[in-house]
């Protein structure tokens, strides 16, 4: 019994080696496909979006203008609000800083924060932010 499970075990031996030596060059050039198409996905994603038309640029607050040199001469002071009504602050702060400032109407909501040695102007970009 022994002599005939030999061969057998041999041949069945041979056919695990073989096919253990077999190699896989549909599954590297699938998994080489697939991580080319995910980078070139990230390289088109990373690429800048199409700008807003001119309408909607039009529309957006404009950047803060500064003046350098006016800044300088600024006075600076600490600001300290908690939970303040929007307008209140802004009429407040223009008064404390011997300045006329307009406020919209439509501006409301309260403000919580807390600056050191800022200008009016620094003041005013931070509150925008």
């Amino acid at each position: 019994m022994i002599s005939t499970l030999m061969p057998r075990f041999g041949v069945l031996s041979l056919f695990c080696l073989l096919a253990a030596c077999q190699t896989f060059e549909d599954g590297d050039k699938r998994l080489y496909e697939q991580s080319n198409r995910l980078f070139e996905e990230s390289l088109e994603q990373s690429q800048p979006k199409v700008a807003p038309p001119a309408a909607v640029q039009a529309g957006l607050i404009p950047p803060l203008q500064t003046f350098s040199g006016s800044a300088a001469s600024s006075p600076r002071f600490d600001v300290a609000v908690s939970d303040m009504p929007a307008r209140e602050f802004f009429l407040s702060l223009a008064d404390s800083a011997g300045q006329n400032l307009l406020v919209h109407p439509g501006v409301t909501g309260d403000i919580t924060f807390s600056l050191r040695n800022v200008t009016l102007e620094e003041t005013l970009a931070a509150v925008r932010d």
